[in-house]
């Protein structure tokens, strides 16, 4: 701007150029807001992450500890107990993932809907797996060592040489008794039309054509003889004697099978018993 001055007499006395007045412009009211929402996190965005950090967490439990345990680089308790602790973990994300659907309903948070959704996925998956595998257990009692002959179970000699067996007590527990007969009533000491020789030869064939097992001693002297089996997934290991009896026509056999972890077997070994005596005949 060009501004004209006069002196005092009245004579032009220069010409002198000012700078223009300005003033800042406002902000517009969405640039405002944006940079607003820039400063505070969105609805659901740390509820969202914890429930994915759960929802991976969970299947990555279920998998190390199974892998973990066939591999043999953690022991069959420990693998299992990592794949049990899957469960509650699925749980919790899942929860966690309904939360940040909540708080991110709509358009608030697309990004926690996302990881939401994914901890569900991840949860139901990792629970149906975990379940699936317990569920069987459901109504199986507290025992993990079953015999046809409660009175007079065949009893462990190889076993007990065994570095795993070297602080257990190998008997069989008085207080099972009770339990097995409620539990499987059907299992009993099976007599066949067969000499001894022949029977025995026919439960060594039937032991090794059992899943898994493996035979460790034979003894046709007494009539004993021993295996050891060992599960697919988390390579849990069960002790398993056979007893060839004579007896008037043919031979009693009687067989026993305990596991080395855990309270119950989740009828694992009524159900060894069973198949044992199934192929038998």
């Amino acid at each position: 701007m060009v501004e004209n001055r006069e002196n005092p007499a009245g004579t032009d006395e220069s010409w002198e150029f000012a700078e223009p007045e300005t003033t800042a412009d406002p902000q517009p009211d969405s640039a405002v807001s944006a940079h607003a929402a820039g400063g505070r996190r969105l609805p659901g965005a740390i509820v969202g992450k914890i429930a994915m950090y759960l929802g991976l967490a969970a299947p990555l439990l279920a998998i190390l500890g199974a892998l973990g345990a066939n591999n043999e680089i953690l022991t069959p308790f420990i693998g299992f107990r990592m794949f049990l602790l899957a469960l509650p973990v699925a749980l919790l994300g899942l929860v966690f993932a309904l939360f940040a659907r909540i708080r991110a309903r709509g358009d608030r948070n697309p990004q926690a809907r996302r990881q939401a959704l994914a901890t569900t996925l991840l949860g139901v998956v990792t629970v149906g797996a975990v379940v699936g595998l317990g569920l069987p257990a459901a109504g199986f009692p507290l025992i993990n060592d079953i015999t046809t002959n409660v009175e007079d179970p065949p009893m462990f000699v190889a076993a007990l040489s065994d570095p795993a067996n070297s602080e257990r007590d190998m008997s069989y527990p008085a207080d099972f008794a009770a339990q097995q007969k409620a539990a499987y009533p059907t299992l009993d000491t099976v007599r066949i039309a067969k000499a001894p020789s022949e029977a025995f030869r026919l439960a060594v064939e039937t032991l090794e054509a059992l899943r898994n097992t493996e035979v460790i001693e034979q003894d046709p002297a007494t009539g004993r003889i021993e295996a050891v089996t060992t599960s697919r997934i988390f390579h849990f290991r069960d002790d398993i004697v056979v007893r060839v009896r004579e007896t008037r026509g043919g031979s009693l056999i009687d067989m026993r099978s305990k596991s080395r972890d855990g309270k119950g077997d989740m009828g694992v070994n009524a159900r060894r018993i069973e198949d044992f005596f199934a192929l038998l005949h």
